[in-house]
């Protein structure tokens, strides 16, 4: 059993859960006191059979043991053996449509990140954390096939959300495609445009998003 911190954005704002967050930096754990607009809870923990990695399945084959780093195609692969702090974690970005994951033991003592430096993320469940380690807390792969409705100020990219007007997406290709939001350069005006990134790395891969947004592709 552990003691879950986490921290949740709504489409219409912020339900703080005392959570976690690593922003170039070490943030250490506090007591898992919740709280929301509507009402105040104390939170005593849970195991990861209460959350959700991904639901999705090959139908391939299964672990064999449930222990740490084994392949895995669904939860109750990484529940065997009486070891339910373990979780399924898909890298993939399409919840364990695309192939295994692996079981490993969820994230623990992390912070709130100060107000303002939050990086919101889409997780395998349909909910929003302030940060991948939140999500990774709380047992939840991260979902970058849009099911996220993002939180106000922000747009998708990938499974992460960046500030809209403030940020651009960066995506590195490759078997797992990693995301990333960085701040636009002083130079770049509103709307931006891809030569105002022409410097940056990857910024002969520029594209322009549905939000007008730009989106930098580096293979």
């Amino acid at each position: 059993m552990r003691g879950v911190a986490t921290a949740i954005l709504g489409a219409a704002g912020v339900v703080v859960l005392s959570g976690c967050l690593e922003l170039g930096g070490s943030w250490g754990s506090t007591s898992a006191t919740s709280t929301s607009a509507t009402s105040t809870s104390t939170s005593t923990g849970t195991t990861g059979s209460s959350s959700t990695g991904g639901s999705g399945s090959t139908g391939e084959g299964t672990s064999t043991s449930g222990q740490v780093g084994d392949v895995c195609y669904g939860e109750e692969d990484c529940f065997k053996d009486n070891v339910d702090d373990l979780y399924c974690k898909f890298r993939d970005g399409a919840c364990g449509q695309g192939g295994p994951g692996v079981c490993r033991i969820p994230n623990d003592g992390c912070v709130d990140p100060p107000a303002g430096e939050e990086e919101p993320v889409c997780g395998c469940n349909g909910e929003v954390y302030l940060h991948d380690c939140v999500a990774d807390e709380l047992a939840v792969s991260l979902d970058s096939r849009g099911t996220c409705a993002p939180p106000d100020g922000y747009y998708r990219c990938g499974w992460r959300m960046c500030k809209l007007g403030a940020e651009y997406c960066v995506v590195l290709q490759g078997d797992v495609e990693i995301y990333g939001c960085r701040a636009y350069p002083p130079t770049c005006a509103e709307p931006p445009t891809c030569a105002c990134v022409a410097d940056e790395r990857c910024g002969d891969a520029c594209e322009t998003s549905r939000e007008g947004e730009l989106v930098l592709r580096c293979p």
